[in-house]
């Protein structure tokens, strides 16, 4: 009798070939206002990707990523390797160290600019709320707790918000925040404006 030959499917993907392929998540819990997206654009023209390690051969010091190494230094101590350009760890995982030649002045503004919370995204507090609690379930529960992820929830939520027992039918204070959903750019532009010259105080928000 011939065995039956098993009939599941790997779920790979394969690497990325083009923007398209790039799609983002619909679960993303940031958004960045119009204003912080060019500064962003601005510092990506100027400096480049300031995400990971960045190391200026001109001066032999690091621009970024001085708590990431920190962070693998105390995780890894002396099994910690510089191998091809990477910081090697135990388990084979790589990070890269990006290389540039600049002088101490541009160096400097780089390192402001890559921790300028002015030219990043916000958090949306609904967003990290559902997907914390998710979360909580399925990671393992030290994992969960030396994440923070509680402290974000509670970061998230200290901002402004309605609550049941504040709730007036029919009225909104003044120090509460809607958000509307458009479903394309025109739209929002013009809800904004539309808002604006009522009097109210508006920001447009990409979802990045």
């Amino acid at each position: 009798m011939k065995k039956s030959r098993s009939t599941k499917k790997k779920h790979t993907r394969r690497a990325p070939r083009s923007i398209k392929d790039l799609a983002a998540c619909p679960r993303n819990p940031r958004t960045i206002t119009p204003e912080a997206l060019a500064g962003l654009g601005a510092a990506l023209t100027e400096y480049g990707d300031l995400s990971g390690i960045v190391w200026n051969k001109r001066t032999g010091q690091l621009v970024a990523g001085h708590q990431r190494i920190k962070a693998l230094k105390k995780g890894h101590g002396r099994k910690l390797k510089l191998v091809d350009g990477a910081l090697l760890v135990p388990d084979g995982e790589r990070f890269p160290v990006r290389v540039v030649d600049w002088p101490a002045d541009k160096a400097k503004a780089a390192m402001l600019v890559a921790n300028n919370q002015h030219i990043a995204g916000d958090f949306v507090p609904e967003a990290v709320a559902k997907l914390c609690a998710e979360l909580s379930d399925t990671l393992a529960a030290d994992l969960y707790a030396s994440l923070d992820l509680d402290k974000l929830v509670e970061d998230c939520s200290g901002e402004p918000g309605l609550t049941d027992a504040d709730a007036v039918p029919g009225e909104l204070s003044a120090s509460w925040s809607l958000v509307c959903v458009c479903q394309s750019e025109n739209e929002a532009q013009s809800l904004y404006e539309k808002l604006t010259k009522e009097g109210y105080e508006c920001r447009v928000l990409n979802a990045v």
